[in-house]
């Protein structure tokens, strides 16, 4: 495959947010860049051609600037929309396929696959490397359809911790923990089973224990209940007020949102199936449409359409894209890293 290369049609315009998104028509190849400052009519940027395959959200240093992981040869690249350049920030091994850096860039985190099928959890930074943890190999698909519990890797907000997550250990393995929180000298702080989801929220960690049940982590502090819900791919709003997730009852995905503050949860009025919530403002989420089908691998198949609901009015409106977007699985919103 070539490399990634950039093509933009217009400029970026300096503190306007960004969304990074695979674009539908051309299938995983190519990654679209959009100007939000209309969220339900973005423009279309700069597209990233041939570009890697986001498995998670991709990690943004500031409103312009972002991260991505290439395979061949295994490096980290740094895409600057603002600058419209891709760079190599830095080599990688050989066997690395999820990658961060710490907010003050000092340190990287990986998830590595091993030649046995085996992962492992990966500490760098000046003193060394360090392995965090090692997870089992695990057929089929590990539990990584739609990206749900696929192996994740990141910082606390404040960059003194780590958080990997692999849903297909616990499946494959029940003794090995599927969540699990580093300090930055490999020391395990805390660690969940059965956890699938976790999204660190005002200096907190949110994360689910199974798909039943929910908890809220502060470091010193045991872990507290907060919801009892079922709980896909939680997103949390920029301003760290809301969080919004999916839960699936009967096998179909219902749009909920959590004010952090009180602790309530409502569901939104969705006209359709919808996955993948992503906030575009702090009272705006989009999220994918999907349509059920009766021949199709999972039941149902994206359409390319992305809604937007308004929190303060629970309006559902569809967002006039440039051009269709595939499943916003490796989306992401800029701001920071």
């Amino acid at each position: 495959m070539p490399p990634p290369s950039l093509t933009c049609s217009r400029q970026y315009q300096p503190g306007h947010l960004l969304v990074a998104a695979l674009l539908f028509s051309q299938g995983y190849g190519s990654l679209a860049i959009l100007d939000v400052s209309d969220p339900l009519a973005p423009n279309l940027v700069c597209t990233v051609n041939n570009s890697p395959y986001p498995l998670q959200p991709i990690q943004w240093l500031s409103r312009s600037e972002f991260l991505l992981v290439l395979s061949q040869p295994n490096r980290l690249l740094d895409v600057d929309i603002s600058r419209q350049s891709i760079t190599t920030a830095r080599e990688l091994n050989g066997n690395v396929f999820e990658a961060r850096l710490s907010p003050d860039r000092a340190w990287l985190a990986t998830m590595e696959s091993q030649a046995d099928g085996s992962r492992l959890a990966r500490l760098y930074g000046s003193a060394g490397e360090r392995t965090l943890a090692s997870y089992p190999i695990i057929g089929g698909h590990g539990g990584t359809i739609y990206g749900f519990g696929g192996p994740t890797i990141g910082f606390s907000p404040d960059g003194s911790l780590v958080l990997a997550v692999d849903w297909g250990a616990t499946a494959s393995n029940s003794t090995v923990p599927a969540l699990q929180v580093f300090d930055l000298q490999g020391l395990q702080i805390v660690s969940a089973a059965g956890g699938l989801w976790g999204d660190w929220v005002n200096g907190s960690l949110y994360y689910s224990e199974g798909t039943q049940k929910v908890y809220k982590w502060v470091r010193g502090v045991a872990p507290v209940a907060v919801l009892q819900s079922t709980w896909w791919q939680p997103t949390t709003s920029p301003d760290g007020r809301t969080i919004a997730y999916l839960t699936n009852p009967g096998y179909r995905f219902t749009l909920d949102v959590l004010d952090v503050g009180s602790g309530t949860a409502k569901s939104l009025k969705a006209t359709g199936q919808r996955i993948y919530p992503l906030f575009v403002t702090p009272n705006l989420v989009w999220a994918s449409e999907l349509n059920v089908c009766d021949n199709c691998y999972g039941g149902v198949t994206p359409t390319g359409k992305v809604f937007a609901y308004d929190l303060s009015t629970g309006a559902e409106s569809e967002v006039r894209l440039p051009d269709l977007l595939g499943p916003l699985m490796g989306a992401s919103l800029s701001g920071g890293a």
